[in-house]
């Protein structure tokens, strides 16, 4: 399999999502991008994430599919440390990432890095985090 190409398009890849990071391992991180952005839908998942250079703060980010996230988020981590924490499904992934985004600063000591539509790093106790992910 090419990594610098799709070999499916970006609907195929919908179609049987969730898919596996290591679906998502055989492609290029402008591959991933692409499907990212290429997405046919809105639907998808808000994550909470963490990765061992920032101790003590947490990722809210959203992404079509948990695997192409965890593919992207290990390859971007020097030590493979990235790791998902916890995720919720969304009808519009968006939208969720706002409305967690909301919940989580209400309990974070601070907020950094806000990338709009994408994502946003809070200093943030795990256990908070989750409950501001959960909450409806």
């Amino acid at each position: 399999m090419s990594r610098e190409w799709l070999d499916m398009s970006v609907q195929q890849i919908a179609a049987k999502a969730p898919r596996a990071r290591a679906f998502y391992d055989r492609y290029s991180e402008d591959a991933l991008d692409a499907m990212e952005d290429q997405w046919p839908t809105k639907a998808g998942v808000v994550c909470l994430t963490t990765s061992g250079r920032d101790p003590g703060w947490l990722c809210v980010r959203q992404t079509p599919d948990a695997g192409l996230l965890e593919s992207w988020g290990t390859r971007m981590s020097r030590d493979d440390n990235y790791q998902i924490l916890a995720q919720r499904e969304f009808g519009d992934r968006i939208a969720g990432l706002d409305a967690v985004r909301r919940r989580v600063a209400r309990v974070a000591q601070a907020r950094a890095n806000h990338v709009e539509g994408t994502s946003e790093w809070f200093k943030v106790s795990e256990a908070a985090a989750q409950s501001a992910l959960m909450a409806d």
